[in-house]
């Protein structure tokens, strides 16, 4: 049987990186004999529009085109789950923050942005329902495009 040892090294968690700091816990120990796969770490929706105003992420929606053009949150990108990955070279460079309705698809768009070679990969906890019930905002309507 093989040997594993655990260290745990105690550090105080602020609440703007809590999600990730959960995201890089769960993935420790995954990826043995040297396989390091990045993990999709969770934002809450309140996290998510903090990086996204700071101009640390890009916001991408994955709903749907007639859901988008409906309501979507503000500042976010349009790239439906049936186009990721493909759509990922259009995507600005840097940390990718997905959102869905309620998490579903957004967590699948993740995970297909990491295998094809994206890090710094979120999803929003909750989806759109958990971004409008935290009172953040949102775009009603067509895009005009």
């Amino acid at each position: 049987m093989e040997s594993h040892y655990v260290v745990i090294i105690p550090i105080e968690i602020d609440e703007d990186n809590d999600g990730t700091y959960m995201g890089m816990w769960q993935g420790a120990g995954r990826g043995q004999g040297g396989d390091h796969a990045q993990e999709v770490a969770e934002l809450s929706p309140t996290q998510a529009r903090r990086r996204l105003t700071d101009g640390e992420l890009t916001l991408v929606d994955v709903r749907q085109d007639d859901e988008w053009a409906s309501v979507r949150p503000a500042g976010a990108v349009h790239a439906a789950l049936d186009t990721v990955p493909a759509s990922l070279s259009g995507l600005p460079d840097g940390p990718l923050a997905f959102i869905c309705r309620t998490g579903r698809r957004s967590t699948q768009a993740a995970a297909r942005a990491v295998s094809a070679g994206r890090s710094a990969v979120f999803n929003v906890t909750g989806g759109l329902e958990a971004w409008e019930a935290a009172g953040l905002p949102v775009v009603a309507g067509p895009t005009g495009a």
